[in-house]
């Protein structure tokens, strides 16, 4: 009896190690998939965190970033919708999938006294859709210099349109010089531009019913003096009998009211603003008024999205303010971002960072355009 325990003791001794082996080795086995599913999960709650809201002059909220199709209407961000933190995730993503931006296709769209005004089209970088809404560009240089060729700032805002299925079209105008050209022939030339593009929708793939009108600084100030008068050159121009209809401006540091850029007596625009009027304030004071889109606005007034720069040295912060109240009072389908320690461009102003950062505003910019296009 004595010796049976022994040997039962013995068998047990060699199999206790390797009974507790087994043990390890399954424990070990059973936490890795746990481990994993808990890094996925970690994962997918970083991605789906939405990021800061773009600060805004303005109290109504950001608009919540479109589907990347424009082909479809944004989807709503009530119950049953695309919720608010996935919609501002799909902003952040498209910011972060920055793509260059390729040759466009040159075209002439009008030629004046035997010279040609060209245009660039760039078409998507990525669309399912059979049409694509549009968003036409006019540059800035004091009404006296520059041209349609895109760079800087400017250059990662069509970026963001493209990557988000719009075409975007970047065209010349003719500039002041000693020949007589003026405020008159810049808008019919802004307007021809935009009509070439309505004209030629099929060529294009253009959706000629979604065109939205952008601009810096002078393009900026073309563009809404344009979008307030659409039929202005209905008769006239290359395209007589070509009508616009324009869904929304975006305006980048645009001066907005010339007669109070006229009065001051250190603006820096002040030359540059007689020089497209061809008269002095003193001589002609209602013809300043009449190029001021803030003394211009009507009910008819497409929705404006006016973004200025704190520091701007070109085109004075106040020039912003001045519209904005004025678009309030109108009661106006007006939004306004102004950018802390930025310049005329929306570079950074001394040591401090600008804000909104340039991909940030690119996406509220491009939100907006989407939310105006497809209402």
């Amino acid at each position: 009896m004595s010796h049976r325990n022994t040997g039962a003791r013995r068998a047990l001794c060699l199999l206790l190690p390797a009974f507790l082996i087994v043990c390890l080795f399954t424990a070990c086995r059973s936490t890795k998939p746990s481990g994993a599913s808990s890094g996925a999960t970690q994962a997918s709650t970083a991605a789906s965190t939405p990021s800061s809201d773009v600060q805004s002059g303005v109290s109504a909220a950001e608009p919540s970033a479109p589907s990347d199709s424009p082909s479809q209407p944004p989807v709503s961000s009530s119950a049953g919708g695309v919720s608010q933190a996935q919609s501002q995730a799909q902003a952040s993503s498209a910011v972060t999938s920055s793509h260059p931006v390729t040759e466009p296709t040159s075209a002439t769209y009008k030629t004046v006294g035997g010279t040609s005004l060209l245009l660039d089209y760039y078409p998507p970088l990525q669309s399912t859709a059979q049409r694509y809404p549009l968003v036409v560009y006019f540059h800035g240089g004091d009404w006296s210099s520059g041209n349609r060729q895109l760079s800087g700032n400017y250059k990662r805002i069509v970026d963001q349109f493209r990557n988000r299925g719009y075409a975007v079209v970047s065209a010349d105008y003719r500039l002041v010089d000693a020949d007589g050209v003026g405020l008159d022939q810049m808008l019919e030339d802004t307007t021809d531009a935009v009509r070439h593009m309505i004209q030629n929708a099929s060529k294009y793939k253009i959706d000629p019913d979604r065109i939205a009108l952008m601009g810096d600084g002078a393009g900026a100030h073309l563009a809404l003096m344009t979008s307030l008068f659409p039929e202005r050159y209905n008769t006239s121009g290359a395209y007589p009998g070509v009508s616009l209809k324009i869904g929304c401006v975006v305006s980048l540091a645009a001066p907005t009211d010339l007669s109070a850029l006229a009065q001051e007596p250190d603006s820096a625009l002040k030359a540059a603003a007689e020089a497209l009027l061809g008269v002095s304030y003193a001589e002609n004071s209602a013809a300043y008024d009449q190029a001021s889109p803030a003394r211009l606005l009507n009910e008819n007034a497409p929705p404006v999205l006016l973004i200025h720069g704190r520091e701007d040295q070109v085109v004075p912060y106040a020039q912003a303010i001045r519209f904005y109240d004025a678009a309030v009072t109108a009661k106006l389908d007006f939004k306004f971002i102004p950018v802390t320690s930025a310049g005329h461009t929306f570079e950074p102003v001394g040591d401090e960072a600008a804000v909104p950062a340039i991909e940030d505003l690119a996406a509220s910019i491009v939100n907006f355009v989407q939310e105006r296009l497809y209402a």
